[in-house]
Order: C-alpha cells, then structure tokens, then sequence
C-alpha cells in the first residue's frame, strides 16, 4: 500500500513513460552529500577568477581524475537559474504586452509581443560588458600587423613608425599583445555563453508554462511535434543567436577599420576597393543567410510534422504491431525524412558556399590589394606585403564568424517568432492554480481499522487482514495486490474527493456493483505486464511505484564514458555506403592538396615582394591570380564531397535506427523507455548529427590543415622554433586532455539530463486537462524548473569548460607567436626578410586558428556523442529475432493459406453463466 500526497514529487499522468521518468529522475537525489552540497563557486569568485577562468580548475580536475556523473557537477549559479531569470522575463514580457495592446498590423491582426525584446531586457547589461572586452580583443589583434611590419623593418635595418628601434621589444611586445588579446577574447565569449545559457532556459521555460495556460481552442492550432521543436531545435537556435550574435556587430566594425588601415599602408584608391570588396563578400553572405534563414523555417515545419508522426506512432505502438503496422509507419515517417532531407541538402550547401566564402575571404581581398596597387603602377615591398597579408588573415575570424553569426540570428530570429506567436496563443480562462494547501490536516473521510477482506463468505482464511488505512482528502491513495491466477478480484482502489472507484487487475472480465472508473477519467490506470504477474500502476501521484519484474518501471538511459571511439567515427562514414578507410585516405588526400595550393598563394607573394621572380608586374599578378583561383576551385571541390557525404550519412542514419525501433519488442523496450527519452534522440540528437555535425566536421577539417600548414612554415623559416613547440605541444596536449575529459561526460550528462524535461513536455501536452483538474499546475512547473536546472548545470559548465580550454590554447599559442618573432630578430643575418614575413604572418594566424581547431575538435566530438546515442538503438532486438521456424517443410498440404477465423455456434461463460450462446 503506498500513500502519497501532494507534497510527494508528482507524476505526469495518462501514460507510463512520466513514471518511468521520474523513477530514473531518482538518481540525481541520491547521494548528494559530496560536491551538490557546495554552491556554484561563480557565485563568489572574483574578478581575476572569473577573468582567467581559474574557478573551473576544481570540476576539471575532478573530472580529470575520474568521468564526471550528476553528483559531480556544481548547481547553476542563483542568477542562472529558472526561477530568477523567468521573473526578469516575465516582467519584461508584461511591458512588451502592454506595448502592442489594442495595437494591430496591417493586415488587420493583433500585434503580438516579441520576445526577443523580453530576453534582451533580461541579458543586455551582462551583453554590454561582453561587447566592450570583444571590441578590445579586435583592436589588439589589429594591432598585431603593425607590429609584424615593425619587426621586418627592422630586419631589414629601417627605421618604424612605431619609434621602437629593438627588435627583440617588438618581439615580446607581439607576443604580449596576443596574449592579452586572447585573455579579453576568451573572457567576452564567456559571458555570452553564459547570456546565451540564459536566454535557452528562458525559451523552453516560458513555452512549458505556455502550454500549463494554453486553452483548448489554441492547442487544436498546433501539434506535439511543432511544440517539442519549440524545447529540443528552437531553444538550440537561441542559443547559438546570442553565443554568435554580437560578431554582427563586431565583425562590420572590424572589417571597416582594416579598410582604413589598408588606406595608410597603401594608396587610399587601394583602400577603397578593398572596402568595396569587403562589402561584397559581406552581403553575399548575408544574402545566402537569408536563404538560410528560410530553408530553415521549412525544415522546422517538416521536423515539427515528422516528430509529431513519429511520437503518434510510439504513443500507438501496441496498436501499430497489432495491425502490423511497422511497414507502413516506418515508409511514412520516411518519406517525411526524405522531404527534410532534400531540403537539407540545399540548406547545407547553401551553408557550404558560405564557408567556402569566407574561408577563402583574406586570400580574395589580398588579391584585391595586390592587384589594385599593381594596375596602379605601384610595386610591392616586403613589410608592406606582409602588413597587408597580416590584415586581410586578421579578417579571416570576422569573416567566419560573421557567416556564422548571421546564419545563427536568421534561424533564431525564425525560431522566436514561432515562439512569439505560441506566447500570444490563448489562455484558458479557469482557475487552475493550486487553490488550496493539501498538507493542512483535515480528518479523513475513510478510515479502515483492523479489517479483514475475502472474496467468498465461506472462505477458511481472509484474502487481506489486519488492514488499517486512512484515506485524506486531496491526496491518492493505491493498493496493489497480485493479480493473474494469484487472487480473484480487484487490486487498486481508488479515492477521490467522495467519489470512490475501483480499477481491476483481472485479467478477465468480472461483474461488480461499481461503475467502471474510466467514465469519471480517474486519473490512473493498470495493465497487465506480460512477463510477470505484477501490475503496472500509472498514477498522477507517486514516486515510489513498483510494476516490472524488477521492481522498476523503467532502465536507467544509457551513458557512454570515456572518449569517443574511432569506431564511432568509423561507423557514421559506413553509414553513407563507402568503405570508411577508403573515405578518410580520399578526404586526406582532397584537403592536402587544396591547402598546398593555397600556401603556394603566399609562398609566391614572397617571391613576388622580393623580387625574386623574373616576370614583369602584370605577368605576376596573372600568376597570381591563377594560383588563387586554383585555390579556389580545389576549396570548393573538397567541400562539396565532404557536404555530400555527410548528407547520405543522415538519410541513412535515421531510416536505419527508426526501422530498429518499430521493430523493437514492447515489454523489452517501449515498457520501460520513456516516449520521452525516444524522442529526444530522433528530435534534438538528430539535429545535431543532420546539422552542426556536418558543418563542425568540415570548418573542423579546414582549421587543422590551416594550423598543419602554420607550424610547418614556421619549422621551415627557423627550425629552432622546435624546440619551442615541444613544450607548448606537450602543455596544449594536457590542456586538451584535461578538458576534453570533463567535455565529453558533460556532453553526455546533457543528453542524458535532457530526456526528462522534453518527456514531461510532451506528456503534460497529452494530460493537460488531468492536471489542471487535479490542480497540479504550480506543482508542474516547478518541477519543469527543477528539471531545467539539472539539465542545464550541466550544459551551462560543458559551455564553459569550453572557453576555459580556449583561453589556455591562446596562452601557450602566444608562446610561439613570440618565440617565432624573437627567432627571426636574433636570424635576421641568415633569415630573409620575405621568409621571415612568410613565419610571422603563419604564426599570427595560429592565434585564432589553433583555439577554433580544438574548439571545432571537442564540438564535433560532443556531436559524436549525439550519433551514439542514436546508434544505440542499432543493438536493439526485433521481435521474434530469437524464434525459428520448426517444422515449415511438414505442414499439410490443407493448412490455411488465409487468415480467416470462422466461429461457428460458439458458446461462452463468465464463472458459471453462460453470457454468449450460439454465435457463428
């Protein structure tokens, strides 16, 4: 007998898949005695912990030691969590509301109040702070080039506009200068990480209390899918929007003050071309953004239409294998697939062309430069050459990030106004908010003392004795007892507020004198458990439910530890039907060569500078421009194969792993994994592996060629710099190996953390009308807060860790950046100065290409993570898998060959009546 109140943590009513959740959501209140204890040490660092990230050191050295689990992990700070930041925005919603009251658009409909105000009122302060260390982050960088022009003056013996005549202070004073330009960088980007966190908590927040307030009327308009999307795709896209967002502002500002510094280091005509073309490259990719933006939104539909497919079919899943209805299911959730998958297709390479753009940006614009001056009638010097070859790279973030950033607020700014327009739907006018406190003691109306239970008169012993028990009012109260052949009856009774009803456990029909339950929607259920003789009990109230033979409702989900395996790897290329080595030695061999070529573009500018090619100016740039558009078209080549690969992987990933889940056995699988869980996998795990995967993975390939050819070139000029790089290899190899430990698990906490909230999501969907008659609204969301604040602890330090790891990278990077500089001061008898140019402008880019390599390294390992978890489900059994036929060869040559079942004068009891008789 359980006992439960509302005091007690609650159960999503109608299905058994809420229970379940919550028996697995167990695990994160156990045992919090060690680290859950301590507040979140953000909450009391100072400013030169939280600058240097040096807070984090604790987590990533326990996580170092040993994998992190969900006892392992500190609780969001008080101000990032669902409570505070709800409040802000609410306040800031109700202005926005008051706004646009009584006010209508053109076409006649009520203006709706927008929610990115509401979450910007909620962030922009800390968003003000991130946006002043980014603006002093860009002006070091564009610093650097001075600095690298400095130092080949000096080489070469003139005197610079700096007014700095030692070679080796210009030296330091580079590697200085990159140093705290990564230190601000890093520190800025924290804090839009952490703004982006909010903003992420905010959206599905707001959409869970959304749906709790929804009207009937309203939720007719909308699906389960399009509001699942809102949590697991939407918020997603808000989050990467503000992470992004303020590189487009950044990026314009930074791209116009090169322009300018190109004006003062060559002609002012020269300047304004390069602007011009600056402005180009800016809204071409912008435009393509746009086209983005708009593919997304129709991929959201159709994800929206297919997760709502999808989770029909698992709601129906017992009915879809009874009719046999696997085939069909799967063929149409299929072709839904297909649909989003051709869009995809042109939605990635749109995002590919974009990448291409931008990634070949510097090279394009140096061309500009070179090519103005020399139809100019001017001719190239070597400090002025690589000044410029150093500005037009410092472009290379702006650029990229620029193409990111844009991309990243046209899906947000789709993914908001669908949340707009879900925020303004209409509200129920009920009184659905707990009216009363159910803990106050109020006398009982049922109360049982020492009695004794039998079914018979004459039995010899009484089926229960001795049973005492108090029935409250406002609380549920169940009785379990065995069923199937153990006991003759009924086993659940009920009380509800005067009405009192039982559910039987039978597993045959028996008369009884009260009305059957389901006419009053009690909100609770049993069903037979196929493999025991236990009854599984689905109830709104109870966190200590016992159905399987197990004792458990549910598994706990599955979490990998450790790195991801090559064969993980491995098994995402064989998804696209190619042997994986062969693929990988293809890729390798597309990407060196395109990247020689485009070395081969500044290797020949040395020359150029020097004077070393015997070819007149025109005869040059003609050269020139062919090894640039070598480049170019090689680039291009690469991209589309790698794009085109990853686009078969996905069609085959998730027609692979659905077909495994139809064909999954109900009381081995779907019995004890929540919808929730499943869903979650072919929702947000999905998109992952359909979007940012691909994209990572080839930004991913192009940075460690980037950084490959960058640490060559500098052995190359100076092979004493290796003696540098062994220290620095062996301190960025720790580094990474610290963080990608904690990285990896956090990624997966997430994943594992994410399941339940996106459960209760779309179960609340389904048993809306039961909680609010039950009064469980409040209780309701505050566990979805509770539940967010697990989820997002979790993510919130797998973001962070991130930009620790980055801040670290840049600080060993700088090491070299200032060892390659004082290399070439101290060889400058025996080192040219083009060659020396040809090592500083490598080792300039190492700056920000190294830290997005690893960045881009862990991100496609986290999303690896993803494909994982989807893969898992190709270990699932299929029914009948473990039956084989017996006999086939020997049936009668008479056997049915139909599936016709005739009855023919058929007559039934029920105990000893006869209650059918006669039918054919």
């Amino acid at each position: 007998m359980s006992k439960l109140s509302a005091d007690d943590n609650y159960l999503p009513a109608k299905t058994s898949t809420a229970a379940e959740s919550w028996s697995r959501e167990g695990s994160f209140e156990e045992d919090k005695g060690d680290l859950h204890d301590k507040e979140n040490p953000l909450n009391t660092a100072r400013f030169l912990s939280i600058a240097t990230m040096w807070w984090m050191h604790p987590l990533l050295k326990r996580g170092y030691k040993t994998p992190l689990d969900e006892n392992s992990v500190w609780d969001l700070p008080t101000d990032d969590q669902a409570r505070p930041l709800q409040v802000k925005f609410d306040q800031s919603y109700a202005l926005e509301s008051q706004k646009v009251a009584g006010k209508t658009k053109r076409n006649g409909a009520p203006k709706r109040p927008n929610v990115n105000r509401a979450i910007w009122e909620s962030v922009k302060q800390t968003w003000g702070i991130a946006f002043v260390l980014h603006v002093v982050s860009a002006g070091l960088i564009l610093f650097q080039p001075f600095l690298i022009k400095a130092i080949l003056q000096n080489i070469n013996g003139e005197d610079n506009s700096l007014g700095i005549s030692s070679g080796y202070t210009l030296a330091v004073l580079l590697g200085c200068t990159a140093f705290v330009g990564a230190t601000t960088m890093s520190a800025g980007q924290f804090l839009t990480t952490r703004i982006a966190c909010n903003a992420r908590m905010i959206c599905i927040n707001s959409a869970f209390r959304k749906i709790l307030r929804l009207s009937a009327i309203a939720r007719r308009t909308m699906d389960t899918g399009e509001i699942v999307t809102f949590v697991g795709v939407d918020s997603d896209r808000v989050l990467s929007a503000y992470k992004l967002g303020m590189w487009c502002t950044i990026s314009p500002l930074m791209l116009l003050v090169v322009g300018v510094l190109i004006g003062t280091q060559m002609h002012v005509i020269v300047a304004l071309v390069a602007s011009v073309a600056i402005a180009i490259i800016l809204y071409a990719s912008l435009f393509m953004s746009k086209m983005i933006g708009a593919y997304r939104r129709q991929i959201s539909r159709i994800s929206a239409n297919r997760l709502k497919v999808t989770n029909e079919m698992l709601q129906g899943i017992r009915v879809v294998k009874f009719y046999r209805w696997e085939g069909f299911a799967t063929d149409l959730i299929g072709e839904i697939r297909a649909r989003e998958i051709a869009l995809l297709r042109k939605y990635n390479y749109v995002r590919l062309a974009n990448t291409v753009l931008t990634f070949l940006a510097p090279t394009l614009l140096s061309l500009v430069c070179f090519a103005t001056t020399v139809l100019l009638g001017n001719t190239l010097d070597i400090p002025t050459t690589f000044a410029i070859v150093a500005l037009t790279n410092a472009c290379r973030t702006p650029f990229s990030v620029y193409a990111d950033a844009s991309v990243a607020v046209a899906e947000a700014i789709t993914s908001t106004s669908r949340l707009s327009d879900f925020l303004a739907a209409g509200e129920t006018t009920d009184n659905i908010q707990q009216s009363e406190d159910l803990t106050l003691e109020i006398p009982p109306q049922i109360s049982i003392e020492n009695a004794d239970f039998k079914w018979e008169e004459d039995a010899s012993a009484p089926t229960l004795a001795n049973i005492n028990v108090s029935l409250q009012p406002g609380t549920l109260t169940v009785v379990v007892g065995p069923v199937g052949g153990q006991i003759d009856g009924d086993g659940t009774l009920m009380e509800l507020q005067d009405k009192f009803s039982f559910l039987r456990c039978s597993p045959r029909s028996r008369r009884s004198s009260v009305e059957d339950p389901a006419k009053y929607e009690v909100p609770g259920a049993v069903e037979d458990d196929e493999k025991s003789t236990q009854a599984k009990l689905i109830v709104a109230n109870n966190d200590a439910v016992k159905a399987s033979s197990s004792g458990k409702l549910t598994t706990l989900e599955d979490r990998l530890v450790g790195s991801v395996k090559l064969q993980s790897y491995t098994d995402y290329l064989a998804c696209s039907e190619w042997d994986a080595r062969v693929l990988c030695g293809l890729m390798i061999a597309l990407f060196t060569i395109a990247q020689v070529v485009l070395f081969g573009c500044d290797w020949f500018l040395s020359l150029w500078s020097q004077g070393s090619v015997d070819l007149s100016q025109l005869n040059s740039l003609a050269v020139y421009v062919g090894i640039v558009v070598a480049a170019a078209i090689l680039s291009l080549g690469r991209c589309i194969f790698f794009m085109t690969i990853c686009m078969v992987c996905s069609l085959k990933i998730h027609f692979k792993h659905l077909k495994k889940v139809m064909a999954a056995p109900i009381t081995t699988f779907f019995d004890i994994t929540p919808i929730g869980r499943i869903l979650n996998r072919f929702s947000r795990d999905l998109d992952e592996v359909d979007n940012p995967l691909p994209y990572w993975g080839l930004w991913l390939a192009l940075c460690i060629f980037q950084v490959a050819s960058s640490f060559i070139v500098c052995a190359v000029v100076n092979p004493f710099v290796l003696i540098v790089y062994v220290p620095v290899g062996y301190g960025c190899w720790f580094a990474a190996k610290v963080y990608r430990a904690s990285a990896r698990e956090l990624k997966r906490l997430d994943g594992v953390s994410r399941s339940p909230f996106l459960n209760l999501m779309s179960e609340t969907i389904s048993g809306i009308e039961t909680v609010r008659s039950y009064k469980m609204v409040d209780a309701f969301a505050s566990r979805c807060e509770e539940l967010l604040n697990k989820n997002i602890r979790v993510f919130f330090l797998a973001q962070v860790s991130s930009r620790w790891f980055d801040m670290r990278s840049d600080w060993l990077v700088s090491v070299i950046i200032g060892a390659v500089a004082i290399l070439a001061v101290a060889a400058k008898s025996t080192v040219g100065a083009s060659v020396a140019g040809l090592g500083l402008t490598y080792a300039a880019q190492l700056s920000s290409n190294f830290q997005r390599m690893t960045t881009l390294a862990t991100k496609v390992e986290s999303s690896m993570t993803c494909f994982e978890r989807i893969a898992h489900y190709g270990s699932l059994d299929e029914e009948g898998f473990k039956r084989t036929p017996s006999n086939k060869d020997a049936l009668s040559p008479a056997w049915p060959k139909t599936g016709n079942v005739v009855f023919e004068n058929v007559s039934m009891r029920e105990e000893r009546r006869r209650v059918v008789g006669g039918s054919t």
